[in-house]
Protein backbone atom coordinates (compact mmCIF):
# COMPACT_ATOMS: atom_id res chain seq x y z
CA UNK A 1 0.00 0.00 0.00
CA UNK A 2 1.37 3.25 -1.26
CA UNK A 3 1.85 5.86 1.49
CA UNK A 4 -0.99 8.44 0.02
CA UNK A 5 -3.26 5.39 -0.05
CA UNK A 6 -2.22 4.67 3.77
CA UNK A 7 -2.98 8.16 4.64
CA UNK A 8 -6.46 8.26 3.10
CA UNK A 9 -7.27 4.81 4.48
CA UNK A 10 -5.81 5.86 8.37
CA UNK A 11 -8.38 9.31 7.77
CA UNK A 12 -11.28 7.17 6.52
CA UNK A 13 -11.08 5.36 9.83
CA UNK A 14 -10.88 7.87 12.05
CA UNK A 15 -13.60 9.96 10.18
CA UNK A 16 -15.74 7.01 11.07
CA UNK A 17 -14.60 6.63 14.94
CA UNK A 18 -15.31 10.06 15.17
CA UNK A 19 -18.98 10.73 13.24
CA UNK A 20 -20.75 8.29 15.95
CA UNK A 21 -18.96 10.59 18.93
CA UNK A 22 -20.61 13.51 17.44
CA UNK A 23 -23.98 12.29 17.36
CA UNK A 24 -23.90 11.08 20.82
CA UNK A 25 -22.71 14.60 21.73
CA UNK A 26 -25.83 16.10 19.80
CA UNK A 27 -28.38 13.58 21.89
CA UNK A 28 -28.93 16.30 24.52
CA UNK A 29 -32.52 15.73 26.59
CA UNK A 30 -33.63 18.23 28.97
CA UNK A 31 -36.41 16.88 31.34
CA UNK A 32 -38.49 18.65 34.47
CA UNK A 33 -40.68 16.81 37.15
CA UNK A 34 -42.55 17.94 39.87
CA UNK A 35 -43.46 16.90 43.20
CA UNK A 36 -47.26 17.67 42.84
CA UNK A 37 -49.23 19.23 40.13
CA UNK A 38 -52.02 20.90 41.99
CA UNK A 39 -51.78 22.63 45.27
CA UNK A 40 -53.01 25.56 46.90
CA UNK A 41 -51.57 29.17 47.64
CA UNK A 42 -49.20 28.89 50.49
CA UNK A 43 -47.95 25.35 49.55
CA UNK A 44 -44.54 24.45 47.96
CA UNK A 45 -43.67 22.32 45.10
CA UNK A 46 -40.62 21.04 44.76
CA UNK A 47 -39.09 20.77 40.63
CA UNK A 48 -36.21 18.70 39.31
CA UNK A 49 -34.70 20.08 36.32
CA UNK A 50 -31.93 17.60 34.45
CA UNK A 51 -30.21 17.99 31.36
CA UNK A 52 -28.53 14.71 29.64
CA UNK A 53 -26.17 13.63 27.17
CA UNK A 54 -25.87 10.08 25.82
CA UNK A 55 -22.36 10.14 25.21
CA UNK A 56 -19.06 12.49 26.21
CA UNK A 57 -18.73 16.06 25.82
CA UNK A 58 -20.24 18.86 28.24
CA UNK A 59 -23.61 19.52 29.26
CA UNK A 60 -25.73 22.67 29.41
CA UNK A 61 -26.45 23.99 33.47
CA UNK A 62 -30.30 23.94 33.60
CA UNK A 63 -31.65 27.75 34.45
CA UNK A 64 -35.16 28.46 36.72
CA UNK A 65 -38.00 27.19 34.28
CA UNK A 66 -40.26 29.72 32.64
CA UNK A 67 -43.42 30.75 33.88
CA UNK A 68 -42.48 30.05 37.24
CA UNK A 69 -41.84 34.04 38.44
CA UNK A 70 -45.37 34.84 37.49
CA UNK A 71 -47.14 33.10 40.83
CA UNK A 72 -44.47 31.71 42.73
CA UNK A 73 -41.14 32.56 45.44
CA UNK A 74 -38.05 30.48 45.04
CA UNK A 75 -37.28 29.96 48.57
CA UNK A 76 -34.53 27.13 47.83
CA UNK A 77 -32.36 26.43 44.78
CA UNK A 78 -29.33 24.71 44.63
CA UNK A 79 -27.85 22.40 42.07
CA UNK A 80 -26.50 19.12 41.94
CA UNK A 81 -23.59 19.71 39.77
CA UNK A 82 -22.18 17.71 36.59
CA UNK A 83 -21.19 13.94 36.64
CA UNK A 84 -21.41 11.04 34.77
CA UNK A 85 -22.93 7.72 34.50
CA UNK A 86 -21.51 4.03 32.87
CA UNK A 87 -23.79 1.16 31.94
CA UNK A 88 -22.18 -1.67 30.99
CA UNK A 89 -23.91 -5.19 29.86
CA UNK A 90 -25.44 -6.61 26.34
CA UNK A 91 -22.08 -6.80 25.09
CA UNK A 92 -22.06 -2.68 24.50
CA UNK A 93 -21.10 -0.13 27.36
CA UNK A 94 -22.56 3.51 27.08
CA UNK A 95 -21.72 6.41 28.80
CA UNK A 96 -24.76 9.45 30.29
CA UNK A 97 -23.46 12.62 31.10
CA UNK A 98 -25.76 14.80 33.16
CA UNK A 99 -26.43 17.83 35.04
CA UNK A 100 -29.66 18.45 37.53
CA UNK A 101 -31.03 21.58 39.75
CA UNK A 102 -33.61 21.36 42.91
CA UNK A 103 -35.97 23.98 43.45
CA UNK A 104 -38.46 24.62 45.86
CA UNK A 105 -41.12 27.29 45.11
CA UNK A 106 -44.38 28.46 47.07
CA UNK A 107 -47.17 29.44 45.43
CA UNK A 108 -48.13 32.71 45.45
CA UNK A 109 -51.44 33.12 43.55
CA UNK A 110 -54.12 30.71 41.99
CA UNK A 111 -53.67 29.90 38.40
CA UNK A 112 -52.93 27.71 35.57
CA UNK A 113 -49.14 27.60 34.97
CA UNK A 114 -47.27 25.75 32.37
CA UNK A 115 -43.47 25.54 33.20
CA UNK A 116 -40.41 24.40 31.62
CA UNK A 117 -36.61 25.25 30.66
CA UNK A 118 -34.56 25.90 27.71
CA UNK A 119 -30.68 25.42 27.62
CA UNK A 120 -28.17 26.21 25.42
CA UNK A 121 -26.22 23.57 23.98
CA UNK A 122 -23.31 25.18 21.86
CA UNK A 123 -26.17 27.69 20.02
CA UNK A 124 -28.60 24.90 19.62
CA UNK A 125 -31.56 25.72 21.77
CA UNK A 126 -32.79 22.54 23.64
CA UNK A 127 -36.50 22.77 25.67
CA UNK A 128 -37.87 20.72 27.75
CA UNK A 129 -41.04 18.97 28.63
CA UNK A 130 -44.13 21.16 29.68
CA UNK A 131 -45.32 20.54 33.29
CA UNK A 132 -48.81 22.06 33.91
CA UNK A 133 -49.01 23.26 37.82
CA UNK A 134 -52.83 24.18 39.15
CA UNK A 135 -52.48 26.32 41.97
CA UNK A 136 -55.95 26.89 43.72
CA UNK A 137 -57.38 29.62 46.43
CA UNK A 138 -56.79 33.40 46.61
CA UNK A 139 -53.87 35.55 46.41
CA UNK A 140 -51.18 36.11 48.97
CA UNK A 141 -52.26 39.18 51.27
CA UNK A 142 -48.66 40.46 50.45
CA UNK A 143 -49.40 41.19 46.84
CA UNK A 144 -52.84 42.88 47.63
CA UNK A 145 -51.99 46.90 48.61
CA UNK A 146 -52.37 47.45 52.14
CA UNK A 147 -56.11 48.33 53.31
CA UNK A 148 -57.80 49.63 56.62
CA UNK A 149 -58.82 46.14 58.73
CA UNK A 150 -60.71 46.24 61.72
CA UNK A 151 -62.96 43.55 63.74
CA UNK A 152 -62.56 39.84 62.81
CA UNK A 153 -62.37 37.57 59.73
CA UNK A 154 -65.39 37.39 57.63
CA UNK A 155 -64.10 34.41 54.95
CA UNK A 156 -62.80 31.36 56.12
CA UNK A 157 -58.98 30.84 54.23
CA UNK A 158 -58.62 27.10 54.34
CA UNK A 159 -57.47 24.95 57.83
CA UNK A 160 -55.13 27.50 58.85
CA UNK A 161 -54.45 31.80 58.15
CA UNK A 162 -53.14 34.26 60.08
CA UNK A 163 -55.06 37.57 60.54
CA UNK A 164 -54.35 41.40 61.42
CA UNK A 165 -56.45 44.20 62.64
CA UNK A 166 -56.16 47.35 64.53
CA UNK A 167 -58.93 48.55 66.74
CA UNK A 168 -59.40 51.95 63.95
CA UNK A 169 -58.78 52.83 60.97
CA UNK A 170 -58.15 56.97 61.94
CA UNK A 171 -55.93 58.02 64.67
CA UNK A 172 -54.21 61.55 65.46
CA UNK A 173 -50.27 61.53 65.63
CA UNK A 174 -49.65 60.40 68.98
CA UNK A 175 -52.86 59.03 69.44
CA UNK A 176 -52.63 55.10 70.69
CA UNK A 177 -53.95 52.30 68.08
CA UNK A 178 -53.99 48.30 69.13
CA UNK A 179 -52.59 46.47 66.18
CA UNK A 180 -53.38 42.49 67.05
CA UNK A 181 -52.20 39.03 65.24
CA UNK A 182 -53.79 36.14 65.50
CA UNK A 183 -53.62 32.53 63.81
CA UNK A 184 -56.99 31.20 62.71
CA UNK A 185 -56.70 27.08 62.61
CA UNK A 186 -58.64 24.14 62.46
CA UNK A 187 -57.01 22.16 64.32
CA UNK A 188 -54.56 22.50 67.21
CA UNK A 189 -50.65 22.95 65.57
CA UNK A 190 -48.00 23.42 67.57
CA UNK A 191 -45.38 24.49 64.08
CA UNK A 192 -46.74 27.10 63.49
CA UNK A 193 -44.69 30.25 63.70
CA UNK A 194 -44.51 33.71 63.46
CA UNK A 195 -41.42 33.76 60.30
CA UNK A 196 -41.89 38.01 59.21
CA UNK A 197 -43.04 40.30 61.69
CA UNK A 198 -44.89 43.12 61.37
CA UNK A 199 -43.35 46.14 60.24
CA UNK A 200 -44.03 49.19 62.50
CA UNK A 201 -41.51 51.61 61.08
CA UNK A 202 -43.98 54.88 61.53
CA UNK A 203 -45.01 54.10 65.24
CA UNK A 204 -43.69 53.98 68.34
CA UNK A 205 -44.98 50.71 70.36
CA UNK A 206 -44.85 48.39 73.01
CA UNK A 207 -46.28 45.11 73.94
CA UNK A 208 -49.71 44.61 75.43
CA UNK A 209 -50.88 41.21 77.09
CA UNK A 210 -51.71 38.76 74.16
CA UNK A 211 -54.59 37.45 76.31
CA UNK A 212 -56.21 34.05 76.14
CA UNK A 213 -57.46 31.80 73.44
CA UNK A 214 -60.52 31.56 72.07
CA UNK A 215 -63.21 29.99 70.04
CA UNK A 216 -64.72 31.58 66.84
CA UNK A 217 -67.04 31.02 63.73
CA UNK A 218 -65.63 32.68 60.21
CA UNK A 219 -68.36 31.92 57.73
CA UNK A 220 -70.12 29.03 59.66
CA UNK A 221 -66.61 27.31 60.09
CA UNK A 222 -65.13 26.95 63.49
CA UNK A 223 -61.65 28.02 64.39
CA UNK A 224 -59.68 27.94 67.15
CA UNK A 225 -57.73 31.48 67.64
CA UNK A 226 -54.07 31.68 68.66
CA UNK A 227 -53.05 34.93 70.42
CA UNK A 228 -50.15 36.26 68.08
CA UNK A 229 -49.01 39.46 69.29
CA UNK A 230 -50.87 42.53 70.71
CA UNK A 231 -49.44 45.82 70.35
CA UNK A 232 -49.95 49.72 71.09
CA UNK A 233 -48.85 51.59 68.45
CA UNK A 234 -48.38 55.90 68.62
CA UNK A 235 -48.18 57.00 64.88
CA UNK A 236 -45.33 60.18 64.31
CA UNK A 237 -46.33 61.30 61.44
CA UNK A 238 -49.69 62.45 59.33
CA UNK A 239 -50.76 60.70 56.50
CA UNK A 240 -51.59 56.86 55.18
CA UNK A 241 -49.10 54.78 57.56
CA UNK A 242 -48.59 51.18 56.69
CA UNK A 243 -48.43 48.43 59.11
CA UNK A 244 -45.90 45.57 56.73
CA UNK A 245 -47.35 42.62 56.29
CA UNK A 246 -46.67 39.53 58.85
CA UNK A 247 -45.95 35.80 57.42
CA UNK A 248 -46.29 32.89 59.65
CA UNK A 249 -44.93 29.16 59.02
CA UNK A 250 -46.75 26.29 58.79
CA UNK A 251 -44.75 23.50 59.55
CA UNK A 252 -42.06 22.85 57.47
CA UNK A 253 -43.83 23.37 53.59
CA UNK A 254 -46.26 26.10 53.94
CA UNK A 255 -46.43 29.93 54.64
CA UNK A 256 -49.11 31.91 54.74
CA UNK A 257 -49.17 35.93 54.68
CA UNK A 258 -51.55 38.25 56.57
CA UNK A 259 -52.57 41.50 55.22
CA UNK A 260 -50.36 44.54 55.52
CA UNK A 261 -52.83 47.28 57.44
CA UNK A 262 -53.12 51.03 56.71
CA UNK A 263 -54.18 53.63 59.13
CA UNK A 264 -54.91 57.56 58.20
CA UNK A 265 -53.45 59.38 60.80
CA UNK A 266 -54.01 63.28 61.11
CA UNK A 267 -52.19 66.34 62.10
CA UNK A 268 -53.14 67.66 65.41
CA UNK A 269 -55.19 71.02 65.36
CA UNK A 270 -52.39 74.00 65.36
CA UNK A 271 -54.62 76.74 67.25
CA UNK A 272 -54.01 76.31 70.72
CA UNK A 273 -50.58 74.21 70.65
CA UNK A 274 -48.00 75.78 72.53
CA UNK A 275 -45.03 76.86 71.29
CA UNK A 276 -42.20 74.47 70.03
CA UNK A 277 -45.11 71.65 71.11
CA UNK A 278 -44.06 68.02 69.56
CA UNK A 279 -46.80 65.96 69.11
CA UNK A 280 -44.65 62.89 69.14
CA UNK A 281 -43.74 63.02 72.85
CA UNK A 282 -46.93 61.28 73.48
CA UNK A 283 -46.15 59.20 77.06
CA UNK A 284 -45.28 56.18 74.46
CA UNK A 285 -42.16 54.46 74.57
CA UNK A 286 -40.19 52.90 71.71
Amino acid sequence: MDRNRRSFVLGAMALTFALPARARAAGVVAELTASTTTLRVGEEVELSLEVRREGSGAVPDPELPSGLADGFEVVSQYSSGSGFEIRIGGGRNSRTMHSSMSITAIALKPGTYKLSFDVDDAGDAVRSNIVEIVVEGTPEASLEAARPSTGKPDRARGDVFVWAATDKTQAWIGEQIEYRLDVYERSLLSSVALRTPPNFADFYSYDLPEGDGAVEEVAGVPYRVRPGMRRALFPQKAGTLVIGAPEITIGRRRRDRGAAVSIEVKPLPAAGQPAKFSPTTSGASP
